[in-house]
């Protein structure tokens, strides 16, 4: 039997950290000679416990921001690629900030890890930091560097204070993720948690050994110190606040802190039926060249006060594609605690109490070791993240509390997109950038309201994209333009997802460049929440033989693709390194996020101001959203309606048999999603047709509509055609009035999936 498939054998799966991710026991194995402090040894009074724990919060936004002063990397600086926390003495998250969401897990896995295997050797003692980037232990790859501070009161641990930064590089065969890697023998190496500072002095040999695999050593050396000052600076901090107001009181404010967490999230989750919720996203290309497409699949299974994760139905690890438990987790956690417990302002522990994970091993969201992880950040955490958050959206839909099913945020960008160039120097070295603009993002439209263009990422509350100026002064490098993508089929819904940015721009003052990496989408990944449309691709195209220089001379400046001109070069989404000339023109994009509900159902008046803003033209607005618009630029509501029902019946087949009902408002019985209601028993829709039984998956009773997702809209055709025909966009369609239930953006073949699943009603 296969070490892949220990469950078959009957053999217990081990998550220890080394052949797989470390998953913590439910009781932590310390050696008896490291004490722990006990949170809950002290009193205190209302009042001070708010002093006493917006002193703690402010303390890690303060970290945050000294890391932001200190640090050299933009990647830090603008992309907010960092994450600061504090965790109780066993290892619980007490407080994170506001940037990448998750990465929260990967310290507090880190932190249990280091005290279940070094707190015997070497211990773990005052004045110590430990440092790792083993994403098998926790960190989400090789970049994201983790770093441990130990809070003492007296002989006893009391805290951690953790910041977790991305490095540039950090070695490896390729600089930054190597999308090639087919082990993690060819990435740069993991470091287990190893003691970094003793008696608060950094231990100089093991720092320069670290430092010493990397291309970018001034800017790595940097940023190590920084992190080190910050977390030694939050520490005093911390201590300080002890010595103030004593370990009792600061203890039983970090325990009350996480228990609040936990009570606030377990009655919201008592507003949900008990059920099951999945949703799946897919990628291609595990490695450059691969043709294939590949499935991560997330469910959700409630009951009572609890929440159960598991990963059946993702596909086998595969290529570079995957992901260990801290990242994955991290992106469970960043989907509940943005939609049910934004609230929290970061003291996030007692929320992760209430979930628990059983992974199956060997799959792409749980490998086994030596699977290759370096890529994680780019594509297969993005896709987990967006999987997540619809999963928890559909799940929150189905709540009885009106003012939780308001909580639901719309679909996130599936990736996070990004290109990265490589120029030689004069004289030798590497001039690398990394394309930070996948910061811009887009939200993804909500129940209640339209997405936001350009607005970033749920996951990334403070996300930044660097100005243009600030690419010019770094890099070798002239922008053409950098401006929103036109509003059109994609992302389109009752409510709209956010548009993204598209940019152009050339090697300048540079003989000799590669495009090291890129993602040039063959179909979207974002598929839309209860009936709205796939959002758009992100695409990255060379423009080669243009006489940009001569043009731009003459004092031309191209404005489009079309005037871009020259040969575009045919990419795969994941290729090989391409060489880069100063006549060449880079086109890319990040794109827009996909619509909640079915785009016939918007609002009149929404679509009127659209047009009217210029956010969408009439021809998209009429074939779209069915809108019609007299001579005189008003729009005609009696031949919008009537041109609504002719489009619903084309897409039935037939004329349907009454018009859809509004989406939400009150009905009789649960309300699911946009227009589905579970009543006695049955599912039906809003206009009163039956659906069939609770138990059965209400799609079996609904209209399906099956075709290559390029047939969807003109938007939608793909410049891989071969590729994206390899995807299916499905549409459920209530067979009473046509209005789109649901969609299924799916590997053609694939079984229909039973998203939503609900016990007892």
């Amino acid at each position: 039997m296969s070490e892949a498939d220990p469950k078959a054998s009957g053999q217990p799966v081990v998550w220890d950290g080394v052949a797989r991710s470390y998953m913590p026991p439910a009781k932590l194995v310390i050696d008896p000679s490291l004490k722990l402090f006990d949170l809950r040894s002290g009193q205190v009074d209302p009042i001070t416990f708010e002093v006493v724990r917006n002193a703690l919060i402010s303390a890690n936004f303060e970290h945050g921001a000294l890391l932001e002063k200190l640090c050299t990397s933009p990647v830090l600086l603008f992309g907010r690629d960092f994450q600061t926390s504090l965790l109780s003495a066993d290892g619980e998250l007490a407080c994170m900030g506001p940037n990448l969401q998750y990465f929260g897990n990967s310290a507090a896995r880190t932190a249990q890890w280091t005290l279940e295997r070094r707190s015997a050797n070497p211990g773990i003692r005052p004045g110590d930091m430990f440092f790792s980037n083993d994403a098998y232990v926790g960190s989400p790859h090789q970049n994201d560097c983790v770093l441990l501070a130990p809070v003492f009161v007296g002989n006893e641990l009391f805290a951690w204070v953790s910041n977790i930064i991305h490095h540039m590089d950090v070695g490896g065969a390729v600089p930054k993720q190597n999308s090639g890697a087919r082990e993690v023998w060819q990435e740069a190496p993991l470091f287990p948690s190893f003691r970094l500072v003793e008696e608060r002095v950094p231990r100089e040999d093991l720092l320069a050994m670290f430092i010493r695999q990397s291309r970018l050593p001034l800017m790595i050396e940097a940023d190590m110190r920084a992190a080190i000052a910050a977390c030694e600076a939050t520490r005093g901090k911390i201590e300080a606040l002890v010595g103030r107001y004593g370990a009792g009181t600061v203890g039983a404010v970090l325990a009350g802190g996480l228990d609040a967490g936990e009570r606030m999230f377990r009655a919201r989750l008592e507003t949900i039926p008990d059920g099951r919720w999945s949703h799946r996203v897919y990628t291609e290309a595990a490695v450059p060249g691969d043709r294939n497409v590949y499935c991560y699949q997330i469910n959700l299974t409630k009951t009572d006060g609890r929440l159960v994760v598991d990963n059946l139905g993702t596909d086998p690890q595969a290529g570079a594609i995957s992901l260990t438990f801290g990242p994955f987790s991290g992106a469970v956690f960043s989907a509940l605690t943005s939609q049910l417990a934004a609230d929290l302002a970061g003291v996030n522990g007692g929320v992760y109490r209430c979930v628990e994970f059983d992974l199956e091993p060997g799959l792409l969201s749980s490998p086994n070791h030596p699977a290759p992880i370096s890529y994680t950040g780019a594509a297969p955490v993005g896709a987990c993240i967006y999987a997540a958050v619809i999963a928890v959206g559909k799940m929150i839909s189905c709540s009885r509390d009106p003012e939780v099913r308001a909580l639901a945020l719309g679909p996130t960008i599936p990736h996070f997109y990004t290109n990265g160039l490589e120029f030689d120097r004069p004289g030798g070295g590497l001039e690398l950038f990394s394309s930070l603009d996948g910061m811009f993002g887009s939200l993804g439209a909500m129940p209640g309201r339209d997405g936001v263009a350009a607005g970033g990422h749920s996951w990334i509350p403070e996300s930044v994209a660097p100005n243009i100026e600030n690419y010019e002064h770094q890099s070798p490098l002239l922008f053409l333009y950098r401006r929103h993508l036109d509003a059109g089929a994609e992302g389109a819904g009752r409510t709209r997802g956010g548009v993204g940015v598209e940019q152009a721009f050339i090697p300048y003052g540079a003989a000799h460049g590669r495009a090291s990496s890129h993602m040039n989408e063959s179909f979207p990944k974002s598929q839309g929440q209860w009936g709205g449309n796939p959002g758009s691709r992100s695409f990255f195209r060379l423009h080669r033989h243009t006489g940009i220089a001569e043009r731009l001379a003459q004092g031309e400046v191209p404005e489009s693709s079309e005037e871009i001109g020259g040969e575009v070069t045919p990419l795969a989404y994941k290729g090989p390194s391409e060489p880069l000339g100063p006549d060449d023109v880079i086109e890319w994009a990040t794109p827009t996020t996909a619509g909640w509900g079915d785009p016939l159902s918007r609002d009149v008046a929404a679509v009127s101001a659209d047009a009217a803003r210029g956010d969408l033209l009439p021809e998209v607005a009429s074939r779209v959203f069915g809108a019609v618009f007299a001579p005189d630029g008003t729009l005609d509501q009696d031949a919008t309606a009537l041109h609504r029902r002719t489009l619903r019946a084309a897409r039935m087949g037939r004329e349907p048999k009454r018009d859809p009902a509004p989406a939400g408002g009150p009905c009789d019985g649960l309300a699911v999603g946009d227009m589905l209601v579970l009543h006695e028993g049955r599912w039906a829709c809003r206009c009163s047709e039956d659906l069939g039984a609770a138990a059965h998956n209400y799609k079996d009773s609904a209209i399906l509509s099956e075709a290559p997702v390029q047939q969807l809209a003109s938007e939608f055709i793909s410049d891989d055609p071969g590729m994206a025909d390899l995807m299916a966009l499905r549409q459920w369609l209530c067979p009473g009035c046509g209005v789109r239930f649901d969609t299924e953006l799916v590997r053609a073949g694939d079984p229909v999936l039973h998203d939503v699943f609900i016990e007892g009603l």
